[in-house]
């Protein structure tokens, strides 16, 4: 099936593992899986590592009303910490750092993202997995629909030869 009509048939909650090996592809389904919860009334957050401006003109392009849903409380472009560097461990972290995304915003949910840019390491390919096996093990207990996007195509090989 193709990404689009894939996004574009989901009815409920759901993750969703989105495998990037196309970058301009990638956004439109990611922008689609979002412009599709807005007409829901659905609270949008999209996590990004990249500069929120870029995201949000990027969005406007795909003919997102950004500053409407925005200003409704609808559409949240959130840029992500570095949970690696949280004091009290990435798993925690991540709780902080989902309390923060989700205020004001209450269910049901459209997101996507990924917690942690740079897989390439040990230490951060642990974390993501950690966060996962979390975050699906949570998963029931929400009401949201979430897009987790791993992009291959910018990530370069570790230390130890991991992707």
């Amino acid at each position: 099936m193709d990404p689009i009509e894939f996004v574009d048939s989901i009815n409920s909650k759901q993750h969703i593992l989105h495998v990037i090996t196309d970058e301009n592809k990638a956004k439109q389904v990611q922008f689609r899986f979002i412009g599709n919860g807005l007409l829901k009334k659905e609270h949008c957050i999209y996590m990004t590592h990249e500069n929120p401006k870029k995201i949000k003109n990027e969005m406007i392009e795909s003919g997102i009303d950004v500053e409407r849903f925005a200003s409704d409380s609808f559409l949240k472009i959130y840029k992500v910490p570095d949970i690696l560097k949280d004091p009290d461990g990435p798993l925690e972290g991540f709780k902080k750092m989902i309390s923060d995304m989700m205020a004001g915003s209450p269910p049901p949910h459209r997101i996507v993202g990924r917690t942690i840019n740079d897989i390439t390491s040990n230490e951060s390919m642990s974390a993501q997995l950690e966060i996962e096996r979390f975050a699906h093990a949570t998963f029931g207990s929400l009401d949201s629909s979430v897009l987790c996007c791993y992009d291959f195509l910018h990530q370069r090989t570790g230390q130890n030869g991991v992707l």
